[in-house]
């Protein structure tokens, strides 16, 4: 872990070095997937024979905290086993560059008969969904619920609901079928054609972070501390923000720094304030 953390402030310096060159920052240095300090994920299950890039993923961030891998970073490398799976950055990734081996006992899961839908589907708030048409099919809903609900409805398939009459541009009502999963539940949310940009300014807005406590190894907040204060102040709307969300625009004073969005969900720049709290000497 402290490896990681390393890697992570090393970054930082060299985003607050290179801030002035724009050639500087297009050749910002990626996280090597290698340096991932825990490749043993012990015991997991899941849906299928072999384990998906989603359930591996999850399983990697368990391990690694703080790491928030995603699948949009990464793919794999040849097929996974039971027992071990390579993983490879792809091109696209800003992050992540790379691939390493990750080791683990996986088996499929025998799931619970009648297990009900509000048990599983926790957040039925979906937000903005992407669609060709009036309102999401069956695969786009799934797919929200699943990235509203990443753990507890990854078993969810589109053979275990159908979506009942009455569905329109907001709303959806889905009902359990099979022998998996019983009941309904009622789902909200917005559409449409357009890939949509949440401003971050909507997402963070309380920018006044507070005392920051200085030491001699910290002078000044790195990412992590101003993520966690991010979410500290502002619990409501910051719910699905990840720390991969944002990053430093350019260098930390102190008294504040200029945050960006580098997730394709967001846009803008949201100026954070602290109060440097240097140690008594």
């Amino acid at each position: 872990m402290k490896k990681l953390i390393y890697i992570l402030l090393s970054l930082n310096i060299v985003v607050n070095v290179c801030f002035f060159s724009s050639a500087c920052l297009q050749s910002f240095k990626k996280i090597d997937l290698d340096s991932i300090e825990e490749k043993s994920l012990g015991n997991f299950q899941g849906s299928e024979e072999l384990p998906s890039l989603l359930e591996l993923v999850n399983q990697i961030n368990l391990q690694n905290e703080y790491l928030e891998l995603r699948t949009s970073y990464v793919e794999f490398d040849g097929n996974p086993t039971e027992v071990e799976a390579k993983i490879k950055a792809k091109k696209s990734s800003a992050l992540f560059q790379g691939s390493t081996n990750f080791y683990y006992e996986y088996k499929k899961q025998d799931i619970v008969p009648d297990t009900k839908l509000e048990d599983i589907i926790k957040e039925t708030n979906l937000g903005y969904i992407k669609t060709d048409n009036n309102m999401p099919n069956k695969k786009e809903l799934l797919n929200s619920i699943k990235k509203k609900n990443m753990l507890s409805a990854r078993f969810l398939t589109e053979e275990d609901f159908d979506i009942d009459e009455g569905q329109t541009d907001t709303y959806a009502k889905i009902n359990a079928k099979g022998i998996t999963f019983k009941g309904s539940i009622e789902l909200t949310y917005s559409c449409g054609t357009e890939d949509l940009k949440e401003k971050l300014s909507d997402v963070i807005k309380i920018t006044d972070l507070g005392d920051y406590q200085a030491s001699e190894e910290k002078p000044k907040p790195d990412l992590d501390w101003i993520y966690k204060k991010i979410l500290e102040k502002n619990p409501d709307t910051t719910k699905y923000l990840n720390k991969q969300d944002i990053k430093v625009k350019n260098e930390v004073n102190d008294d504040g720094v200029d945050i960006v969005g580098t997730d394709e969900n967001y846009t803008g720049t949201v100026h954070i304030t602290f109060k440097i709290i240097n140690e008594e000497v």
